[in-house]
């Protein structure tokens, strides 16, 4: 679809009804492979990094809140990065009235390889503050979870490919929905990705196999695939 000039804060609702000025440049990862210490978060969970799917918000879309993020948070050091691919199921709200995304993963969770790291440090890079009016597509499509593991601890980076490409954080994607975060050292509001959706090209060739999920959620990708081709 055509590209169409909105402010970033009223583009999300936008496009779903029919996702970086300075960048971090933090983010530090040692190459090690990715362990899951006892009584770790991700020892919690298995040690398997990516939810099946993720937390729902307070928000009708699904996306996490609808907040402009005015800063870049400092993300810190890694020691593993897990990466897995999430699309959306319409759910009825509870009192009937219309529906809201929910976000269901569609990927095989891919713990990556040290030489794929670069590519996660080039995206984290690009992570920027929105400027006040930016050309977004009116698309829908996957949101992408990069999940940053430091000893164990879990940090997500929810990142839609699709709308303005906005990023939110999550200080646990099996507990926090994303941009709602409780954590001081993470930004609450959204970011965007600069350069785009092809800046997330790499990132999205290191995905793991597609997995069944429901049919609502299969017709859901298709009608992206369609629209996006």
């Amino acid at each position: 679809m055509g590209n169409i000039g909105t402010p970033a804060a009223s583009l999300c609702g936008a496009a779903l009804a029919v996702v970086l000025t300075g960048c971090s440049g933090d983010a530090e990862h040692s190459g090690a492979e990715g362990s899951a210490p006892a009584g770790s978060e991700l020892a919690a969970y298995g040690g398997v990094a990516c939810p099946d799917s993720l937390v729902d918000s307070s928000d009708r879309y699904g996306l996490g809140a609808d907040l402009e993020g005015d800063a870049v948070p400092e993300l810190g050091g890694y020691d593993a990065v897990w990466l897995c691919e999430y699309v959306p199921i319409d759910r009825p709200q509870e009192d009937g009235n219309g529906t809201f995304n929910s976000w269901h993963l569609a990927t095989t969770p891919v713990e990556l390889a040290e030489e794929d790291l670069p590519i996660v440090d080039d995206v984290l890079d690009r992570l920027a503050v929105a400027s006040a009016s930016m050309d977004c597509l009116a698309d829908l499509g996957p949101r992408e979870l990069v999940v940053l593991v430091d000893d164990g601890d879990l940090t997500g980076v929810v990142i839609d490919v699709f709308g303005c490409e906005t990023v939110r954080f999550t200080e646990d994607p099996f507990v926090t929905a994303p941009g709602e975060s409780a954590d001081d050292a993470l930004e609450s509001g959204w970011l965007i990705v600069d350069g785009g959706r092809a800046a997330l090209d790499d990132l999205r060739a290191l995905l793991g196999p597609t997995i069944p999920v429901s049919a609502t959620a299969s017709a859901a990708a298709a009608a992206w695939t369609a629209a996006s081709s």
